[in-house]
């Protein structure tokens, strides 16, 4: 949990007596000294009498962030902020902001299939399957079927 230290009692006092020099007012009310965080924080006062800043984590709480979708992408608190992060086959859509399938088989880089396979693309994933005649994997593996051996032939 990421905290920083706002202000003590001490300094409190301070802003108080200037208060009371500058509108000279003789009695103050007994109300506590309220400060400020920067956004993403929130003050909290220690039994010491000091005051922390400590972080909000966004993340808990669905109201304080703008990640779309728990399903497509995750939420990551940062000190004072948040990030939202796509999963893995999801790729953020810049004009819309919202994570969207990646088709990894119009992607080379992203599609290892087999020269002797076909890839399909699903949601968020890919498969490689073996080309009819073929058997294996679909990725390292796509061996050719010997049909003549087998029997599994229309041949006379």
């Amino acid at each position: 949990m990421a905290s920083m230290t706002l202000n003590d009692r001490n300094n409190c006092h301070i802003i108080q007596l200037v208060l009371l020099v500058l509108v000279s007012v003789w009695v103050l009310p007994a109300a506590e000294c309220k400060l400020d965080c920067r956004p993403g924080y929130r003050h909290q006062r220690m039994p010491s009498g000091e005051y922390l800043c400590l972080d909000i984590d966004e993340c808990k709480n669905s109201e304080l962030h703008h990640c779309n979708d728990a399903k497509l992408e995750n939420c990551y608190n940062l000190p004072g902020t948040y990030l939202c992060v796509c999963k893995p086959g999801y790729m953020r859509n810049q004009l819309n902001n919202k994570c969207e399938d990646v088709d990894e088989c119009e992607i080379a880089q992203h599609n290892n299939c087999n020269l002797n396979a076909e890839c399909g693309n699903m949601d968020g994933t890919f498969n490689c399957t073996c080309k009819p005649g073929f058997e294996g994997d679909g990725i390292v593996n796509c061996a050719n079927v010997n049909e003549c051996a087998g029997g599994n032939h229309t041949c006379h």
